[in-house]
């Protein structure tokens, strides 16, 4: 992951003509909203369909 994260900062930088640390500070917004979006994605999965078995089934989670 680090490799590709320093490919992707080095690709940045040098498309959009900034510091290597600017694109090391966009690769790491990248990798955080990234991040976010799988965490709510599980989230509303969670919601959604696990929570409504388990009160079908009458499990507690």
């Amino acid at each position: 992951m680090n490799d590709l994260a320093t490919d992707l900062a080095n690709a940045i930088s040098k498309e959009l003509g900034i510091p290597q640390y600017m694109g090391e500070i966009i690769v790491s917004i990248l990798i955080f909203l990234m991040a976010i979006i799988i965490g709510w994605t599980v989230y509303i999965i969670f919601e959604r369909y696990i929570k409504r078995l388990a009160e079908k089934t009458k499990t507690k989670l």
